[in-house]
């Protein structure tokens, strides 16, 4: 079995987005579990005590509604305040909307999506909050569900020629990729149906980054898939009581920031010096401000070789996901020709229970730092696991909070402290999730469609989806910084590095 410290099974579990939460003194595991290996679910085993018992820690400073006015601010989460920061300097812009696509095959009842999204944004206030300054602070502003004004807008080509439809759907999904939310005004959610005939459609649901994010996309399309149900039957509406807002979640963060304090030192020591920006070669000259344009290329890993690279994880006693960032910061660090290897991970950031069901904007990016000037793979593999153990020991603090820290100066060109992301596919361990289509109870199927539109929000990112029965990798690049040339032969040289390590 992999010897793994709480610490290091928390940080695994939290990239996996397997949800711990301590529930009446009991563990509670929620999430895609068949996504974990046999060694995983035994060190959840072994290690239930102290699991408990780090929760606990964690969570000791109480998540609790604050009172709280209609028209009266409440300081926007460190995550949001730089967002709403990067909005207003750009004057507006798409490059944080999250927008999903569903395939709609059969008739579709408007009057209950209606109903069903409508009563989704009573339940949330963060998709019903507005932002602005207030005294040089960075405020968000609930509205209260009665002011509210939301309508699904659709947009009906039945009557088109078939021979362009499908052209005239392409445009209406780009035309809303590509319209900014206004963050002082606007709903935070917007909904479009495409009407291609009675019996088949498309739904697009669009959210502002500010206000969601993967785990949040998840949340949104359980509960309006459920709603739905409900409403299309003649059902009521009812889904239990959200126990905070994210408000709340706000005003607790700035309230308990001086616990950060001990974190923020650890930050300070570890990123001394850091390379501010990575040195993998650009093919074109960065432009003066980020464009957020994406090109996507993917790779596929076999079972043999999965199996291999799991079986190489076990004995160097490190888990699948620790290897494969070893390996990426291999990969970085001999295109770049720079051993001082900054990789940014991306962390759920919802270790209270309470956190669970909301959406809003929770995710945290943490910064890992390798050294890959090691003598044999088994001390480089030591190394990494080690950073990873620190980074999860003290990955709580904001990464704006690190930022500010270390005194990053705001940069319009790239993202501070790392411009490289590693990530692990998921479903975020939400249930009724799309990712395999859902058939509702009144004849209408749902599908996700993989959307034409690529976003980079950072220079480069690395996503791995690994299980016994193979693997994707999928590279997202910036494309006002790379050709698809140089990033197919990174895949290539990455997919060459798995093999010959096995």
């Amino acid at each position: 079995m992999v010897n793994l410290t709480v610490e290091s099974l928390l940080l695994e579990l939290s990239k996996q987005q397997i949800k711990l939460s301590v529930v009446d003194g009991k563990l509670s595991v929620k999430g895609k579990l068949s996504g974990l290996n046999s060694d995983i679910k035994d060190a959840i085993k072994a290690h239930k005590e102290a699991l408990i018992t780090e929760i606990q820690k964690r969570s000791k400073s109480a998540l609790v509604p604050m009172p709280r006015q209609y028209g009266e601010g409440v300081k926007a989460s460190f995550a949001q305040q730089r967002l709403f920061f990067l909005d207003d300097v750009q004057g507006g812009s798409p490059e944080y909307n999250m927008q999903q696509i569903l395939n709609v095959a059969g008739k579709i009842d408007l009057d209950a999506a209606q109903a069903a999204l409508s009563k989704v944004i009573e339940r949330h206030e963060i998709l019903r909050t507005t932002y602005r300054y207030e005294k040089d602070v960075i405020k968000q502003f609930i509205t209260d569900f009665k002011d509210v004004s939301f309508q699904i807008r659709v947009l009906d080509f039945t009557n088109q020629h078939t021979d362009e439809v499908t052209q005239l759907i392409a445009n209406a999904v780009t035309d809303d990729f590509h319209l900014p939310f206004d963050l002082q005004k606007d709903l935070m959610l917007r909904v479009t149906f495409i009407k291609q005939s009675d019996e088949q459609g498309v739904l697009i649901l669009n959210m502002h980054h500010i206000v969601s994010d993967g785990w949040s996309m998840e949340v949104l399309q359980k509960e309006f898939f459920e709603l739905y149900q409900a409403s299309a039957s003649g059902s009521e509406l009812n889904m239990p009581a959200l126990p905070i807002q994210y408000a709340d979640f706000s005003h607790w963060q700035h309230q308990n920031q001086h616990a950060f304090n001990e974190q923020l030192e650890y930050w300070k020591r570890q990123l001394d010096e850091a390379p501010a920006i990575h040195s993998v070669p650009l093919d074109k000259k960065r432009p003066t401000e980020k464009c957020g344009k994406g090109g996507r290329v993917a790779a596929a890993i076999d079972a043999t070789l999965a199996k291999q690279l799991m079986s190489i994880a076990k004995a160097h006693q490190i888990t699948p996901f620790v290897l494969l960032h070893a390996l990426f910061s291999l990969l970085i660090s001999r295109h770049s020709n720079q051993h001082d290897v900054v990789i940014g991970t991306p962390v759920a950031n919802r270790l209270q229970a309470e956190l669970e069901p909301l959406i809003g904007f929770f995710v945290n990016n943490v910064v890992t730092r390798v050294s890959t000037n090691h003598h044999c793979m088994s001390d480089f593999l030591a190394h990494v696991k080690q950073v990873h153990q620190q980074a999860q020991a003290n990955q709580d603090v904001p990464f704006e909070q690190v930022v500010e820290r270390l005194n990053v100066a705001r940069n319009l060109q790239h993202t501070p402290l790392f411009q490289i992301m590693f990530t692990t596919s998921n479903d975020y361990g939400v249930s009724g999730s799309t990712k395999a289509g859902i058939a509702l109870s009144d004849g209408v199927n749902i599908t996700p469609v993989q959307p034409q539109e690529v976003q980079a929000k950072f220079d480069l990112e690395l996503d791995v989806h690994l299980s016994e029965d193979g693997g994707v990798l999928t590279w997202t690049y910036d494309v006002s910084l790379f050709d698809a040339e140089r990033i197919e032969r990174m895949s290539r040289h990455f997919s060459n590095l798995l093999t010959n390590l096995c």
